[in-house]
């Protein structure tokens, strides 16, 4: 399948974005970009994905989302127990897609829904996108976003 397709989304993660999207009236393919960057969906077997934190010691899950003090602990704030299991888990697709969804979705009224400045202020937060006037000019940040973009124009 072509990067970017629907094909490289693993099923359940396919119907995750869609649900959370829809939930929080973001575009799904926006919530796919953002867990295609930060760990394939899921297959990353990079630190923090599926236990710890990431190299930076600050983000966490498959959606890599902050859960320390340092950067305001996202994933505290977001929270979601997605599969209705009782617990909240940042580990946990069902959880952290729909914190996520959650996260764009409050994002989009800072930034609005351009999915270029979304995937800018998902990275760099949305400070840095309001004092930019944009993408910020940071390599890591500008690297996101045009590998985010190249995805959601290929999704269909």
């Amino acid at each position: 399948a072509p990067t970017g397709s629907t094909a490289d989304i693993p099923a359940h993660y396919l119907s995750l974005y869609k649900a959370a999207g829809a939930k929080y009236g973001v575009d799904w393919r926006v919530l796919a970009a953002i867990g295609k960057n930060e760990s394939d969906h899921g297959r990353s077997t990079a630190p923090g994905v599926t236990s710890g934190r990431n190299f930076a010691d600050c983000c966490s899950g498959p959606m890599q989302m902050c859960t320390v003090k340092a950067c305001s602990n996202t994933w505290g704030y977001y929270a979601v127990d997605g599969d209705g299991d009782g617990v909240a888990s940042v580990y946990d697709p069902d959880d952290a897609v729909y914190a996520a969804g959650a996260l764009v979705r409050d994002l989009e009224a800072i930034v609005g829904d351009d999915p270029e400045l979304l995937l800018a202020a998902y990275n760099a937060g949305p400070g840095n996108v309001k004092k930019y006037k944009g993408v910020p000019p940071f390599a890591e940040t500008k690297a996101y976003v045009s590998a985010g973009l190249a995805y959601i124009a290929g999704l269909r």
